[in-house]
Order: C-alpha cells, then structure tokens, then sequence
C-alpha cells in the first residue's frame, strides 16, 4: 500500500500511528478496491523500503474485507493470520454513500485501522497509539503548522525563513491572506518559544553568585 505510510513525548512512551502498517478505506476506495468479490494485494513501505504485504478480498455484498498476511511478535515465530475486517456504509449529503471500517475490537467506525492490536488490525484507541504531532512539544506543533500551511500556499522547500509564496493560481483573496496571517502567526509564536527555551537554559548554565 505505497505511500502510507522529536519533541519532549508527553504522551506516556506510546507509539505513533505513523510507525504502525495501516488498513485507509479511503485509499482502498481511491483504488478501486472496494468492488465486489476484489481481490487485494498490499504493500507498505517506508519511503522506498518495503515493509510489509498482505492479500484478501473484498465481500460480495461489501460488508466486509478479509485480510490474510503474515505477522510476529517480538522474537517470536512468524503467523498466518487472517482477519476478518467489517465494512459498513453510510449515505452522503449530496448523494452516494461513504464506506467506513469497523474496529474488529471495539466496532468504533472509523477510516483507517493499524496492525497494532496483538497482531491485528485494529482502530488508533484499542492499538493506544497517538499522532505524531502529539509527541511534538508547542514549538514543534507551531513549527508543523507554519510549514503546513507554507505547503499549501505552494512552497515547495526551505523553512519558514523562506519569504512566503505568492498568492497561488485559483485561490480566493481572502483565503490567502487568512492562511499567511496564520502562518506568520504561528512562526512568530514558535521563534518566541525557541527564544524562551534559550533563555531558560541560559539561566540554568549561568553559576550562581559565590559559586565556582
């Protein structure tokens, strides 16, 4: 399934879903996957390392998804394990209906599910996982959001030192200036962190008086 997949962690030492292999029912739709009787073939990687496989197929009456892939616990043999995924559906506003999965654990419907719960595929609360940006401290979550937005204005490289991008092809005004307000917002707020932090060590490093 290509292309799935620092900071003070607060969070109790868990892991982040970033690291974990994933089930996204919305990639799976994108690809066309979710037709009657599909048969899947899945890889993940990391970048260009492949990390991983699994096969399946997709229900007659689209109601669910079976995955079939070959997982181990730390150390320990390798498994043939086959999991059996609910699928369930749910009308659109304008039309349609949206696919979602249900936690095999807890039947929390959701879009995306992690090979983290003993070995199976499960939702991000059952596997105790968090997002990455919720290991990162204030500076890092402003830091992300700064080039977040730089990103969606169009800058392809560099740092939020960059001179912001010109207002890009098709975007509103308005919309415009409220995303580069933000992203100055949010830089100016994360060099003030960065120049508190500095000074706080500052502090910490300087002797006391008498002392040395």
């Amino acid at each position: 399934m290509g292309g799935y997949g620092s900071g003070r962690d607060s969070w109790g030492g868990k892991d982040t879903t970033e690291e974990k292999k994933r089930l996204d029912v919305r990639w799976l739709r994108q690809q066309g996957y979710l037709t009657p009787g599909q048969i899947l073939s899945l890889q993940w990687s990391r970048g260009e390392r492949p990390t991983g496989s699994a096969g399946g197929w997709v229900a007659q009456d689209l109601s669910s998804i079976t995955m079939v892939y070959q997982a181990s616990a730390r150390g320990g043999a390798w498994e043939t394990i086959r999991q059996v995924v609910p699928l369930t559906w749910t009308a659109c506003n304008y039309g349609g209906q949206r696919p979602w999965l249900l936690c095999p654990v807890c039947t929390r419907r959701v879009a995306v599910l992690y090979l983290a719960y003993r070995l199976r595929f499960a939702c991000r609360h059952c596997c105790r996982l968090c997002y990455q940006t919720q290991k990162q401290d204030r500076t890092d979550r402003l830091l992300t959001k700064a080039l977040k937005i730089r990103k969606r204005l169009g800058q392809k490289g560099g740092g939020i030192l960059e001179r912001l991008p010109e207002k890009p092809p098709g975007m509103h005004g308005r919309t415009y200036e409220r995303l580069a307000r933000a992203a100055i917002a949010a830089e100016e707020a994360q060099l003030r962190g960065l120049a508190e932090v500095r000074q706080a060590l500052g502090a910490k490093l300087r002797p006391e008086p008498g002392v040395g």
